[in-house]
């Protein structure tokens, strides 16, 4: 009976220890979505605390990243949710420069989670604004255009390239998560609905063309800034 007795209560231990982190997880949603506890959110967030968050709480942890240092909701129900803590001051639009390292690698970490990129906040990251604009795949244009992406603020990306005599479109949504960039293929001769992911260099100076002083690689290929205007060549395709 007392052997019997000793392997329920280790059979319980260990039961417990390996629950614990599910314990964790709920504690730290439970501080963040329906206390408003900001402290979390000065370290960086564990990331087997996400494991088992639904959509909603994923939201909620994301967005009161950017909810601690004023940022106005254009969506009435986070409006409402972060107006229920007194520390909550909507003053601002863009927030970007009060991000911490921190804050960007938690809104990464969230976002890998989330899964959702349809429907991404049009908050953009510093890297993300430097990438706005039209990238050619050469410092130069002879004949016509041959590789570009047009990327634009509201998460809406364009590939042209040339092939077969004629150019083939690519257009979906996109973001940067750790020097990565996702694509997410929703309009194309050849893809449909496809994830994309592509590794991202840091924009660079470059020498190559006076005119376009800025480029980046994707992939394996340099991509040269012609402007921050995404439409600068919409007429020419």
């Amino acid at each position: 009976m007392k052997r019997g007795f000793l392997k329920v209560i280790a059979l319980t231990i260990i039961v417990m220890l390996f629950l614990s982190p599910v314990w964790a997880l709920s504690d730290i949603v439970d501080k963040i979505v329906n206390q408003g506890d900001i402290t979390v959110l000065k370290s960086v967030i564990p990331e087997n605390q996400l494991v088992g968050c639904d959509r909603h709480q994923l939201r909620i942890i994301r967005n009161t990243i950017l909810a601690q240092y004023g940022y106005i909701f254009k969506s009435e129900d986070l409006s409402n949710h972060f107006k229920r803590f007194s520390w909550y001051k909507p003053i601002s639009n863009d927030v970007s420069r009060s991000l911490t390292p921190i804050d960007y690698q938690n809104i990464d970490l969230v976002l890998k989670y989330e899964r959702n990129y349809e429907h991404l906040s049009n908050f953009l990251t510093q890297r993300e604004k430097e990438l706005i604009g039209f990238w050619h795949n050469k410092p130069f244009v002879s004949a016509g255009y041959d590789k570009c992406y047009s990327f634009y603020n509201n998460r809406i990306y364009q590939y042209v390239y040339f092939e077969n005599e004629k150019y083939v479109y690519e257009r979906g949504k996109w973001f940067i998560l750790n020097n990565q960039i996702y694509l997410f293929s929703q309009e194309s001769g050849k893809k449909n609905d496809q994830e994309i992911i592509i590794m991202l260099g840091p924009i660079e100076p470059a020498k190559e063309n006076i005119a376009y002083p800025k480029k980046v690689k994707i992939g394996s290929q340099y991509f040269w800034k012609f402007s921050d205007d995404p439409t600068f060549a919409k007429d020419s395709f």
